[in-house]
């Protein structure tokens, strides 16, 4: 589903960081996570969100968007070998996990 990009409620939680763009979560304020990816569409090049999926909890969202980074059809999107595809997966979960690892400040 497409909706508008200023359709998301204001006492939601965004939660976003340029390493797992064009994805971004939300963490409504009424209970769970939603996935949404970033999509241009149309002849006017119209900006839309694509809701992706509603993941149980916040672990299971980076998951997630980790499996969509990689699925994604960006730089790569074959691989010869199940080890060449779960080292790549390794990697874009080890950035993610880096950043929510990382110790605050």
């Amino acid at each position: 589903m497409l909706r508008n990009p200023n359709s998301i409620p204001k006492g939601d939680t965004l939660i976003e960081d340029p390493a797992i763009e064009p994805y971004f979560m939300v963490k409504s304020q009424v209970g769970g996570y939603v996935i949404y990816k970033r999509v241009i569409k149309g002849k006017n090049n119209t900006p839309y969100l694509k809701t992706m999926c509603y993941p149980g909890n916040f672990s299971q969202a980076l998951k997630l968007v980790a499996e969509y980074i990689l699925n994604d059809g960006g730089e790569q999107n074959t691989y010869n070998t199940l080890q060449d595809y779960l080292k790549e997966y390794k990697s874009i979960e080890a950035r993610i996990t880096s950043i929510k690892d990382s110790p605050i400040s």
